[in-house]
């Protein structure tokens, strides 16, 4: 059996040798090393290939069957009167109804808004990751502004949004794109700097250019990071359009369910719950399965993409460049003052308010 793994190997090492000298990419390299290992461990610890089985796993069922169980017996029995708790074949007869109606119109709107805004999202958080990853005095300066807007929620910055956009689809948009930039840039940044150290010497030694190693190195160590960075927005994305729908929109099926709960039909409301745990759920499979086509190669361990924010005295450059534009443009009338007060007032009403504070 020794004898036979030692033939394996050898095979592996010439095949591997032979495919170098006729291409440079290292990833594929790594993989196929993977993949002859893994098969010679395959060939020691089992004997005759096994007969494949196939297992109906039906316990992630056991949880959703049992509250529908539970509604339906609350339901009958009255537990709860029936304009707040409707029975599931109601809601089913409701489903049925709104599903020639304006479910799906209202469906499609959300959709078109999340898919747009997760894309500008997307493209600015891959670049902005990617700048912070590949070039460290640019994350000197940017990086630290970025993370302390990034801690302020995605509610907090709704106000605002709603005076600069209004509560069109502007609105929408803004609050999407604030969603997805910051997850999408964090996770782009973590895999660009956490590219493995052992393939960075492999494009060393085989003298990557620098597009060449953009390619076949970062792009591909990133992509797991990206795609972990994609399914975070993508959930956060859905999640915050809802919302923004819930308080001030006029279409989607966020207004859709503001709408049953103003007739108080919750039939309605339940039907729009359903489809948005639905459309989350399809969403994420879609990113999971993208993910898996996509990233065949073996990935490092998670400990290892070690990263850390960059902090440095150039970060305060950037802030202080936007106040004194900002006092500008206030002082030139560039801006409303009645919208935006100028910094110099803002901090005048800050202090006024902690003064009063103190005395009170």
């Amino acid at each position: 059996m020794p004898g036979r793994l030692k033939c394996i190997r050898c095979i592996g090492i010439i095949r591997l040798t032979q495919w170098r000298r006729g291409a440079r990419n290292v990833f594929i390299a790594a993989y196929l090393q993977q993949k002859w290992t893994d098969m010679s461990q395959t060939i020691l610890r089992t004997g005759a290939p096994r007969r494949p089985t196939f297992r109906l796993n039906g316990w992630p069922w056991l949880l959703p069957a049992l509250l529908l169980l539970l509604w339906y017996v609350a339901a009958r029995e009255g537990w709860m009167a029936e304009q707040i708790l409707p029975a599931p074949s109601v809601v089913a007869d409701t489903a049925l109804s709104l599903l020639s109606g304006d479910l799906l119109a209202q469906w499609g709107f959300s959709l078109r808004h999340l898919a747009l805004g997760l894309l500008l999202g997307a493209v600015a958080g891959t670049l902005l990751g990617a700048l912070f990853g590949l070039v460290p005095s640019a994350a000197q300066r940017i990086e630290p502004l970025f993370y302390a807007l990034a801690q302020i929620p995605t509610l907090g910055w709704i106000p605002l949004f709603m005076v600069i956009f209004g509560i069109d689809n502007g609105l929408k948009l803004a609050v999407i794109v604030k969603t997805t930039v910051v997850p999408m840039t964090i996770n782009t940044q973590q895999a660009v700097s956490g590219v493995p150290l052992t393939l960075s010497e492999a494009a060393r030694v085989m003298n990557f250019s620098r597009w060449q190693r953009l390619r076949w190195l970062v792009i591909p160590a990133s992509l797991p990071g990206w795609f972990t960075g994609l399914r975070l927005a993508l959930s956060q994305a859905w999640v915050s359009l809802i919302v923004v729908e819930l308080l001030a929109s006029s279409e989607g099926i966020g207004y859709l369910m503001v709408w049953g709960r103003q007739l108080f039909q919750l039939d309605i409301v339940f039907v729009t719950i359903a489809a948005v745990g639905l459309s989350g759920m399809a969403m994420e499979w879609a990113a999971n399965r993208a993910c898996s086509r996509l990233v065949f190669w073996p990935q490092p361990a998670a400990g290892r993409l070690a990263w850390k924010p960059q902090a440095s005295w150039r970060s305060l450059q950037l802030p202080l460049v936007l106040l004194a534009l900002w006092q500008l443009a206030s002082g030139q009338g560039w801006i409303d003052s009645a919208l935006f007060s100028s910094p110099l007032a803002v901090a005048e009403r800050f202090i006024q308010g902690a003064a009063s504070g103190e005395e009170n």
